[in-house]
């Protein structure tokens, strides 16, 4: 059974409200930089590149984590479809919010967290020494958050193909 992770919710924001509050009380829009970064004002990754309102959108994607916490106040959900013995591993993946519902076969695990939470599952989930299955999951999530724009979060890790298709991730320092 191949594993599926898909998005089902994950964090736009109001880009509009932030500009405007930002215009009048800082005197400046904090999505100005935009124009020179490959994101569009309308992915979810704008949103989260201007919050911390210092106008270097990929920095805060790239560093947020370790340098203002802003990661903390944006918040995805993904679905997985998982094999049955599979979903238990699931919890060993940090802080993400789990719901799990048994199938006839498989079980569909509804998993929530903000971005650092995210974050430190896939790195927990995308390493060599887990189970592939587990590995499976993690690799769905990052990819996942890849294709909504968030890849400049990842920047700073290594991707490394398995032979069974999952990535697994080095710190770059």
């Amino acid at each position: 059974m191949e594993i599926e992770v898909v998005p089902v919710a994950i964090t736009t924001g109001d880009i509009a409200t932030l500009q405007r509050v930002c215009q009048d009380v800082l005197g400046y829009s904090p999505t100005r930089a935009l124009d020179k970064t490959h994101l569009k004002i309308t992915d979810p990754a704008a949103y989260l590149g201007c919050l911390d309102m210092e106008d270097n959108p990929l920095d805060a994607l790239r560093q947020g984590k370790r340098r203002s916490g802003i990661w903390s106040h944006f918040y995805a959900t993904l679905l997985a479809v998982v094999p049955s013995d599979v979903a238990y591993q699931v919890v060993n993946l940090g802080h993400l919010k789990l719901h799990l519902k048994q199938g006839k076969r498989e079980t569909i695990i509804v998993m929530s967290g903000s971005m650092d939470e995210w974050y430190d599952a896939i790195l927990i989930g995308c390493n060599r020494s887990v189970d592939s299955e587990l590995r499976a999951v993690t690799t769905g999530a990052l990819h996942c958050f890849e294709r909504v724009g968030l890849r400049e979060l990842f920047s700073n890790l290594v991707h490394k193909i398995m032979p069974d298709g999952t990535t697994y991730l080095v710190k770059n320092d």
